[in-house]
C-alpha cells in the first residue's frame, strides 16, 4: 500500500481540512495516509483520523521565516526516516518549495496543490516576502522532475503558479448524500435554537480570517435584522478573527445581537444548512470555496462576492455581487432570494451530477496518486 504524506492540515476546519477529510474517508482503504500538521495543536478531526489509522506528525522548527535556512534539512530527515512514496503538499503559496527539494533528493513523488488565489493567515511582512520570492520559486519549480502541480481552479493556478507552470485543475468534491435536504432535520434544528418554522434564516460558513471579510457580513446582517429582511443569522467557523467578530456583535443593540449566533467550528454543517434559507460569503478572494458547493447541495442559495470563482455556480442559482456595493444593495438581493421558491432536492442532484461530487473528485485524486509509479527517478 502506497504511503501518502499530506501537509498543510491546520487545527481549524477549513477548505484544506475538508478536502483532506473527503480524501481520507474515500481512499484510506487503498492508501496509507499520514498528515504533517501545520500547527502545534491537534489538527482538525485528529481523533477521527487516528481512529482509522492515519498518523499525525508535528514537526518543530520548519514553519515561519526564522526557520528558512534549516527547514529543508529537517524535512529531509523526517521524510528519510518515514519513507513515504508521495508527499501531497497543500498550500496557498509557493513557500513550501523546500519540501519539494527535500522529497526529490529521496526520489519521493510530489504533488504541489494550491488551494487559494492569495495567501491566507499571513501578516503584511510575510505577504511581501512571499510576493517578492514568487518569480524565483516559479523558476525553480520548473526544474524539478516528477512533481505534479494542482490547483482548485484556473484562477488559483494562474495567480500562484503563473503562465509557465502547467497545473492540472482538480476541484474539491463533497459527499452530496450528507447534504440532501430533510425537512425533519430542518424542523429539529429550528426547535433546538427556538426559531419558528416560518422564520427566514441566513448563514455564513467560513474560517474566521480577515480574507473572509466578516466585517462586511456583519454590516449587512446588522441592517438586515434591524429592517426585518430576515430573522436570524448563524456564523459557523473559528479562527483568529473570532474576538473581533464577537466584540462587534456585542456592540449591537440587544434585539439584533440576540439573533446572531456565533456557533464556532461544527461537524454538523449539513444540519445547519438545512435549517437555513440563504448563505452569505463576502470574501476578498477564494481559491474555490467548498462552502458554496455544500450550500447548493443542501438547496441553499449562496449570495457571494465576486472573489468566489464562477465555476462554483453549479445550479445557476449563485448570486455574485461586488463587495463594494452598498449593504442595501446586498439586502435587496437577499430579499429577492427569500421571495423565490427553490427545489432543494433538485439542487442536490445537480451537484451530485457535477465535477464537485465526491465520486468525481476521488477518481481524479486516485489518478494523480497513481502517477509516476513506473519511473521514480
Amino acid at each position: 500500500m502506497k504511503k501518502i504524506l499530506m501537509t498543510g492540515i491546520g487545527d481549524k476546519m477549513g477548505g484544506i481540512e475538508s478536502f483532506a477529510t473527503i480524501i481520507v474517508e474515500g481512499l484510506h482503504d487503498q492508501y496509507d495516509f499520514s498528515f504533517l500538521a501545520a500547527t502545534k495543536q491537534k489538527v482538525a478531526r485528529q481523533d477521527y483520523f487516528e481512529s482509522i489509522g492515519v498518523s499525525v506528525y508535528h514537526l518543530k522548527n520548519i514553519f515561519g521565516i526564522k526557520n528558512a535556512f534549516t527547514r529543508t534539512e529537517r524535512i529531509y530527515e523526517f521524510l528519510k526516516e518515514n519513507q513515504f512514496d508521495t508527499i501531497h503538499i497543500n498550500a496557498t503559496t509557493l513557500n513550501a518549495i523546500y519540501m519539494i527539494k527535500a522529497a526529490r533528493k529521496l526520489n519521493i513523488n510530489v504533488i504541489y496543490h494550491i488551494h487559494n488565489i492569495s495567501p491566507s493567515g499571513y501578516g503584511f511582512f510575510a505577504k511581501s516576502i512571499t510576493k517578492f520570492l514568487a518569480a524565483y520559486y516559479r523558476f525553480r519549480m520548473r526544474l524539478f522532475k516528477n512533481v505534479k502541480y494542482i490547483a482548485v481552479s484556473k484562477d488559483a493556478a494562474l495567480a500562484v503558479f503563473g503562465k509557465h507552470i502547467q497545473a492540472k485543475v482538480i476541484v474539491n468534491g463533497i459527499n452530496t448524500d450528507r447534504f440532501l435536504f430533510n425537512d425533519s432535520v430542518r424542523k429539529s434544528m429550528r426547535k433546538k435554537f427556538n426559531i419558528n418554522d416560518d422564520a427566514k434564516v441566513g448563514i455564513v460558513i467560513a474560517r474566521l480570517m480577515s480574507i473572509k471579510n466578516h466585517a462586511k457580513i456583519l454590516d449587512i446582517v446588522e441592517k438586515g435584522l434591524e429592517k426585518n429582511y430576515f430573522d436570524d443569522f448563524f456564523i459557523i467557523g473559528d479562527g483568529p478573527e473570532k474576538d473581533n467578530i464577537q466584540s462587534r456583535i456585542e456592540g449591537m443593540l440587544p434585539k439584533i445581537k440576540n439573533r446572531i449566533r456565533l456557533c464556532g467550528e461544527r461537524e454538523d454543517i449539513p444540519d445547519f444548512l438545512m435549517m437555513s434559507d440563504f448563505m452569505l460569503l463576502t470574501s476578498f478572494s477564494e481559491g474555490l470555496s467548498i462552502s458554496v458547493i455544500e450550500a447548493q447541495a443542501a438547496g441553499v442559495v449562496p449570495i457571494v462576492s465576486k472573489g468566489v470563482p464562477a465555476v462554483t455556480n453549479i445550479t445557476d442559482k449563485v448570486v455574485f455581487l461586488d463587495i463594494n456595493k452598498p449593504d442595501q444593495y446586498w439586502l435587496k438581493k437577499i430579499n429577492s432570494v427569500l421571495l423565490d421558491n427553490y427545489d432543494r432536492k433538485k439542487m442536490n442532484k445537480l451537484v451530485q451530477l457535477s465535477q464537485f461530487s465526491s465520486q468525481s473528485f476521488l477518481k481524479a485524486i486516485h489518478t494523480i496518486y497513481g502517477v509516476n509509479d513506473e519511473n521514480k527517478n
